[in-house]
């Protein structure tokens, strides 16, 4: 409700239409339908059911909400933090904003900040943050309760912004190779260390097998230095028998 008001305050002051403001969306909100006294009224006096009226106001704002998309000029301005499958927004606007000529996915924009969501992973967070993503994203993609393997079957299907195909391939990888959110949260596995070639050089007949590092130590000791690379040290073979 709160963004409700956040838009319409956007709207009025950078000349922007919202659609509560349209003739058709200002007669609606004239109802009053959520009011639960005004439910009551026409209840007792008009006879309607309760159950008719909660399906029929929702349909009536999805079909408003499916015009008002359709007849967008420009870039659109989204007030939404999570994007529910179910809401009007997520079911109805953003369906046709996206196929739209002259919106597409780069014509979406959100002044309202992502929340955090803390079973992901910071680059994979900030990645589905990116509002030419976050349009195509719904909270129910990457609930916690799912695989990762499905969220990202989600992502591999989305239209993947102008240069951000790289992320989006590291995104499907970190999360295609987890069985549950714990795994992609773990660091990535260190790359191994290529074998010194100015040690090779300066150590003939001597191979170099670089080996796992030492965990580094719980205080400061000596210089506070450690060796990034131990070294087994063998000697090679003659190369002629005697």
């Amino acid at each position: 409700m709160q963004h409700r008001f956040l838009a319409r305050a956007c709207g009025e002051s950078r000349n922007l239409q919202v659609l509560e403001d349209t003739p058709a969306g200002g007669q609606m909100d004239s109802y009053h339908l959520a009011d639960e006294n005004v439910v009551d009224v026409l209840a007792r006096d008009y006879r309607v059911k309760r159950d008719d009226l909660e399906k029929a106001v929702p349909e009536v704002w999805a079909t408003l909400s499916e015009r008002y998309a359709e007849a967008a000029e420009g870039p659109v301005i989204a007030f939404a933090a999570d994007i529910t499958e179910d809401s009007v927004l997520g079911k109805d606007e953003l369906r046709v904003l996206l196929a739209h000529p002259e919106v597409g996915k780069e014509g979406v924009k959100f002044p309202v900040p992502m929340p955090r969501h803390e079973h992901l992973p910071p680059e994979i967070d900030e990645f589905i943050a990116e509002d030419a993503v976050r349009c195509q994203v719904r909270m129910g993609d990457f609930d916690v309760r799912n695989s990762p393997r499905d969220f990202a079957a989600k992502l591999g299907a989305i239209d993947v912004p102008e240069g951000r195909q790289a992320a989006h391939a590291q995104v499907l990888s970190r999360l295609s190779a987890a069985s549950t959110y714990d795994e992609p949260n773990a660091p990535p596995p260190a790359e191994p260390k290529q074998q010194s070639a100015r040690a090779s050089a300066f150590m003939p007949g001597v191979t170099v097998r670089p080996t796992a590092a030492p965990a580094a130590p719980r205080g400061p000791t000596g210089h506070g230095v450690i060796n990034p690379m131990a070294v087994d040290l063998a000697a090679e073979p003659a190369g002629a028998e005697i």
